[in-house]
């Protein structure tokens, strides 16, 4: 008797969530409650591609002298600096995936052997500045 009472009262929630659900999704009614189609067309203008990176050319301080970056090592700079300050940056295995792949981006005849050579503060200056400037943009 205990399994079948369960089973009519599982039904009954099923019936009672199968009509809440339709009642939710419903599209052809407006929120009001009034009844009539919410919309009589749709159109569609097709994807969105956003442009490709654009270079600041802010240079990245190598033990306090400035090297040029190509516009792909940049946008991870980029990248990195707005970890910078952040919880993600605090675990070990991030810092040590981006250390790795980060050196060798560079020639072994710069002589980079840690992160700690490199100083992002230039970019992370220049990120925060733009952040601010396009925030304020009436």
């Amino acid at each position: 008797m205990k399994r079948s009472r369960q089973i009519e009262d599982d039904e009954s929630n099923y019936k009672r969530q199968k009509v809440d659900s339709d009642e939710s999704n419903s599209f052809s009614e407006p929120e009001d409650g009034k009844g009539g189609p919410k919309w009589t067309s749709l159109e569609h203008r097709g994807v969105t591609f956003f442009p490709g990176y654009q270079p600041h050319g802010i240079k990245l301080l190598f033990k306090g002298s400035p090297i040029n970056l190509t516009p792909e090592v940049e946008e991870i700079c980029n990248w990195w600096a707005q970890c910078l300050g952040t919880e993600f940056i605090e675990k070990e295995l991030v810092v040590k995936n981006f250390t790795e792949n980060f050196l060798k981006l560079f020639p072994k005849e710069l002589g980079a052997k840690s992160l700690e050579d490199f100083d992002f503060s230039l970019i992370k200056t220049h990120l925060e500045q733009s952040k601010e400037a396009r925030n304020n943009r009436p």
